[in-house]
C-alpha cells in the first residue's frame, strides 16, 4: 500500500473514531444541578435537598444519584419530598412601572403557576406597591387565588423588602409540621424604593426562617439583580431574569417544575474539616453535577462514639451514575483522533507532487502518485473560484512570503478541512455556538500561524541581509559579475536567503530581467534594503560606477542599524516578557478555575461580569498593540 493510501486510511479511521467518541461513546457535557444548603447540624448525618430538572415519570430513581465526598463514593438514602407539607407565597410587584402589559402577563403567568400546584398545596397571594397587601391568605381554593391575582392593580412605589417580611410572617403564622417546605416566589421589575425594612433585615429573616426563595426579575432599566441575588442566596434559592413579559409564563413553569421535583439525600459523613462534596444526577443521557465546599467539624471536636452502620441506598446498593471524569478520557481520545485525522489530511493534500517521468525506471524509483480525480476536481473548482475573485495572486504572494510551498487552492481546501473538523469537535463538546466559534477560530489560527511564519521569515531575511551584502561585495572584489555573485549567495547562504536568491537565479535563467527578479524578491520578503540595492545595481548598469564601494557602504549602515535594533530589543526584553505573562495569566487562571470550580467561573460570563470581561479584553488588546508600537524601531 502506498504512503498516500495509508494517509487516506488513517484520515478515515481517525475521523470515524472521533465522531464515535464525540457523539455516541462519550457522556454529554455536565449541566449544573441545583442543590440547596447542605445541612450538617446532625453530623455525621448529612442532608442535602436537590432540585432535579423536569423529567418523565419514573426517570429518576435512587440509582440516578451519586454522592462523592472527598473523592470517596458514599452510600446514601434518597426520598422525593412530598407536597403534603408544601406551602407557597406569591409576591407580585404592583408598583406603577408594572402598569399595562407587564402586570397582565404577570397575572396570566402566576395564574398558570397556581393551577399547576397539587390540590392540597395552600397558596397565598401578596401584592406590594407603597405597602405589601395580602390579596389572599393561604388557601387550597384555586378559584380564590385566581380572583386575588385578577384584583391586582398597578400604582405607587416598590416595597420589596417589606413584602419579603410579610411573606415570611404568613409562613410563620401557618401551622406546620417538622418537614414543612416553605416556598416564596417573588416577581418584580425594579429595586426597592420605599421599604421600612432594609436588605440585610430581609436577608436575615429569609436565612433564619428556612424559606426557599425563587426571584423573577422582569428586565427593565430599574432592575436590581444584585439585591435579588443577595436575597436568593440567603434563602438557598435562585434569580431568573425575564427579558420581556411574554417570557414570564415559561419562567413560572420552570419554578413550578423545580418546586415539585425535589429530593432529600442523606448520608453518613466520613470526612472532617473543609471537604468537597459532589452530587451527581443522571437522567437518560443528560448528566448534572453540583460541587460544594462543606465545612465539616474537625476531628478534634468529635466525641468518639460507637460506630454506626452507614445507611444503605434505597433500590440499589451502589449508584451507577457515570461521572464526567469517567468518560473524559474517551472524549479526549476522540478529540485526539480527530486532530490526528486533520494532520493526515494535511499530508494527503499538501504532499509534494513529483511529475511523472517517462524514464523513471532509469532513476531506480517511481515518482510519487498525483492527486486522485476527486481531489483534482475540488482543487480545480477552488482555483477557478479564486481566479474569479482576483484573490489568487494575493494568496500566492502570502504563501510565498511564509515559505509555504503549496498552491492557493490547496491552502484553501486545507483550511476548509480544518474548519469542518473544528466544527465537529465543537458540536460534540458544547453545541452549535461553540462549534461556530471553533470553526472560525481554527481558520483564524491557521492564518495567524502563516502570518507569524511570514513575519519571522522576513525578519530572518533582514537579519541575514548584512551577510548577503558582504558575500556579494567579496564576490565582486574577486572579479565575479553581479549574476555570479547572486548565484554564490544562493549556494552559500542559509535559508531563507538561499531560497529567495535561488529563485532569483532560476527566474533570470528563464528569461526574466535580473532587476525585475530582485524587485519581486524584495516585495516578497518586505525588504526595503534589497530594493535600494536593486536600484543601485540598476543605476550601475546604466551609468557605471564602483558597485563594490556602494555595497560596502550599505553593509556598514545595516550593521549600525542592526546593532541599534538589537540594543532596543535587549533593553525592552523584560517589558515584553512581562506583557506576555500578564496577557496570558488571566486566560490560564480562568481555564484552571473552569476545570476545578466551573459554577464559580460561570458567574463571570453573565450580567455585569460579561461586560467587564469585554472591557478587559479591549483594554488588553490596546495594551498589547501599544507595547508593540513602543518597542518597534523605525528607520
Amino acid at each position: 500500500m502506498s504512503l498516500r493510501r495509508t494517509l487516506v486510511a488513517t484520515v478515515g479511521m481517525g475521523f470515524v473514531t472521533f465522531v464515535g467518541s464525540a457523539t455516541g461513546l462519550t457522556p454529554a457535557p455536565l449541566l449544573p444541578l441545583s442543590v440547596g444548603h447542605i445541612d450538617i447540624s446532625g453530623y455525621p448525618t448529612v442532608e442535602a435537598v436537590v432540585t432535579a430538572p423536569q423529567a418523565p415519570a419514573n426517570a429518576i430513581t435512587a440509582a440516578s444519584f451519586r454522592v462523592v465526598e472527598a473523592n470517596t463514593v458514599r452510600p446514601f438514602t434518597v426520598e422525593r419530598l412530598p407536597t403534603s407539607e408544601l406551602a407557597v407565597v406569591l409576591l407580585i410587584d404592583t408598583s406603577g412601572s408594572m402598569r399595562g402589559a407587564a402586570l397582565s402577563a404577570a397575572e396570566r403567568a402566576a395564574t398558570s403557576f397556581v393551577e399547576t400546584m397539587p390540590v392540597g398545596v395552600p397558596v397565598a397571594v401578596v401584592g406590594f406597591a407603597n405597602a405589601p397587601k395580602v390579596q389572599s391568605a393561604f388557601t387550597t381554593d384555586r378559584a380564590a387565588s385566581v380572583r386575588a391575582l385578577a384584583s391586582l392593580r398597578a400604582s405607587g412605589n416598590t416595597t420589596l423588602y417589606d413584602a419579603i417580611l410579610k411573606g415570611a410572617a404568613l409562613h410563620a403564622e401557618r401551622p406546620q409540621g417538622p418537614k414543612a417546605r416553605k416556598v416564596m416566589v417573588v416577581l418584580t421589575d425594579g429595586g426597592d424604593t420605599r421599604s421600612v425594612a432594609s436588605l440585610s433585615e430581609a436577608s436575615a429573616v429569609l436565612g433564619s426562617s428556612g424559606i426557599s426563595l425563587s426571584a423573577i426579575s422582569l428586565a427593565t432599566s430599574e432592575s436590581d439583580l444584585a439585591s435579588l441575588s443577595v436575597l436568593a442566596s440567603s434563602a438557598g434559592g435562585k434569580v431568573v431574569a425575564a427579558t420581556d413579559p411574554a417570557a414570564l409564563k415559561g419562567v413560572f413553569r420552570g419554578i413550578s417544575d423545580s418546586v415539585l421535583n425535589q429530593y432529600a439525600l442523606k448520608w453518613t459523613a466520613g470526612s472532617y474539616g473543609p471537604t468537597s462534596v459532589s452530587i451527581d444526577l443522571k437522567i437518560n443521557d443528560a448528566q448534572y453535577q453540583s460541587i460544594q465546599a462543606v465545612g465539616f467539624p474537625s476531628r478534634s471536636t468529635i466525641v468518639p462514639s460507637s460506630p454506626k452502620k452507614p445507611p444503605s441506598i434505597q433500590a440499589n446498593s451502589v449508584p451507577t451514575v457515570t461521572r464526567a471524569g469517567d468518560g473524559r478520557s474517551m472524549l479526549l481520545f476522540g478529540i485526539g483522533a480527530g486532530f490526528a485525522s486533520l494532520l493526515c489530511a494535511a499530508g494527503v493534500l499538501l504532499w509534494p507532487r513529483v511529475p511523472r517521468r517517462r524514464l523513471a525506471g532509469e532513476f531506480g524509483k517511481v515518482a510519487a502518485p498525483e492527486f486522485s480525480n476527486f481531489t483534482k476536481r475540488i482543487l480545480a473548482a477552488t482555483d477557478r473560484a479564486l481566479g474569479r475573485s482576483n484573490r489568487q495572486r494575493r494568496l500566492q504572494l502570502f504563501l510565498e512570503r511564509a515559505g509555504i510551498k503549496t498552491d492557493p487552492a490547496n491552502a484553501v481546501v486545507f483550511s476548509l478541512i480544518v474548519s469542518v473538523i473544528a466544527f465537529a469537535i465543537g458540536l460534540a463538546i458544547g453545541g452549535l455556538g461553540l462549534a461556530l466559534v471553533l470553526a472560525v477560530a481554527s481558520v483564524g489560527a491557521l492564518y495567524a500561524f502563516a502570518d507569524h511564519r511570514a513575519e519571522r521569515r522576513c525578519d530572518l531575511f533582514q537579519e541575514q541581509f548584512e551577510s548577503t551584502l558582504q558575500i556579494i561585495s567579496n564576490s565582486l572584489k574577486a572579479g565575479y559579475g553581479i549574476s555570479q555573485a547572486i548565484d554564490t549567495v544562493a549556494k552559500e547562504s542559509d535559508a531563507p536567503t538561499s531560497e529567495e536568491f535561488r529563485r532569483v537565479v532560476q527566474e533570470a535563467r528563464l528569461g526574466m530581467d535580473q532587476i525585475t527578479a530582485l524587485e519581486a524578491c524584495a516585495h516578497r520578503v518586505k525588504c526595503d534594503d534589497l530594493l535600494w540595492v536593486t536600484d543601485a545595481i540598476a543605476v550601475n548598469r546604466e551609468v557605471g560606477g564602483n558597485l563594490t564601494e556602494v555595497f560596502a557602504g550599505v553593509s556598514a549602515t545595516l550593521r549600525a542599524r542592526t546593532r541599534l535594533a538589537r540594543q532596543v530589543k535587549a533593553l525592552s526584553a523584560e517589558g515584553r516578557v512581562s506583557a506576555r505573562i500578564l496577557i496570558a495569566l488571566p486566560f490560564f487562571v480562568t481555564g484552571w478555575l473552569f476545570l476545578v470550580n466551573r459554577s464559580y467561573v460561570e458567574n463571570l460570563f453573565t450580567g455585569l461580569g460579561a461586560i467587564l470581561l469585554a472591557c478587559a479584553g479591549v483594554l488588553m488588546t490596546i495594551g498589547y498593540f501599544w507595547t508593540r508600537r513602543i518597542i518597534r524601531v523605525e528607520y
